[in-house]
């Protein structure tokens, strides 16, 4: 077989990090002559892998929390901090209410919240002999 044409197309997304463009997707076509004269065409196609694990989905950014930040995360599974904003993927997201998932925070600031809470709570029970707290109004 000898090719005649070929066809290239890659799918790229800006990343943040490098400042580069990152390939998400490419696929191929060749078309080749048989030695009967027929015309013979390969369709190729793939995307890369999301760090999330999701397959087919659109890309939605890039986490601000993986050393090394070598795929997109899908547009369903990506989410921001809700304190600091950062971008996180699925591995990095610390929920904070189970009852709404989609509210996360990164994991300095989940360990930031613990601290003030385990410290609210000490001071809460040292001047508990003194003063009487509600217990609707704890934060």
């Amino acid at each position: 077989m000898r090719p005649i044409r070929s066809e290239r197309r890659v799918e790229v997304v800006h990343d943040p990090w490098r400042g580069a463009p990152r390939m998400i997707a490419s696929s191929s076509v060749d078309h080749a002559l048989t030695d009967q004269g027929a015309v013979v065409s390969t369709h190729q196609s793939s995307r890369a892998a999301l760090v999330c694990g999701c397959v087919g989905h659109p890309p939605g950014g890039y986490c601000g929390v993986c050393t090394n930040p070598s795929a997109p995360v899908c547009a369903r599974c990506f989410r921001f901090c809700a304190l600091c904003l950062k971008p996180l993927c699925p591995r990095h997201s610390v929920v904070i209410n189970p009852a709404n998932p989609a509210h996360v925070l990164c994991g300095e600031c989940a360990q930031a919240r613990a601290r003030h809470r385990a410290v609210a709570g000490m001071f809460r029970w040292i001047l508990s002999p003194f003063v009487e707290f509600d217990r609707d109004a704890r934060s």
